[in-house]
């Protein structure tokens, strides 16, 4: 796919990307279980250790988000990360999301941090 976008001053610029079409859906299960663990908290800033359980054999790569925002990745077989700085004066959702080797997406699994947690 590629887009180009012309300026009123008659310059363009163009952004390429790779997309995938097939008629066979790709599925990539979801995390299951996943767990928060509190390590150390000063005030209302944590640093956490999240765990979760998967039996998918397509998964590549686990990336966990902090309220929606990328925080770290991991490979495949691993199956806990430790996250430090998590703010969480309000619920903090820690998400679990699982990538193919190709970039592929699956879902996401979470677990909710409580406000204040310790």
């Amino acid at each position: 796919m590629i887009l180009r976008v012309t300026g009123i001053a008659g310059g363009t610029d163009t952004l390429e990307t790779p997309v995938r079409i097939s008629t066979t859906p790709l599925y990539l299960a979801a995390a299951s279980n996943v767990r928060i663990e509190v390590l150390s908290t000063v005030g209302t800033i944590s640093e956490i250790r999240v765990t979760w359980e998967s039996s998918d054999p397509a998964v590549d790569r686990w990336v966990v988000a902090v309220d929606g925002i990328p925080a770290g990745m991991r490979e495949g077989s691993v199956r806990s990360v430790n996250v430090t700085d998590v703010h969480h004066e309000e619920e903090v959702l820690i998400e679990v999301i699982g990538f193919t080797a190709g970039g592929a997406m699956g879902e996401r699994a979470g677990a909710v941090l409580a406000a204040g947690e310790q």
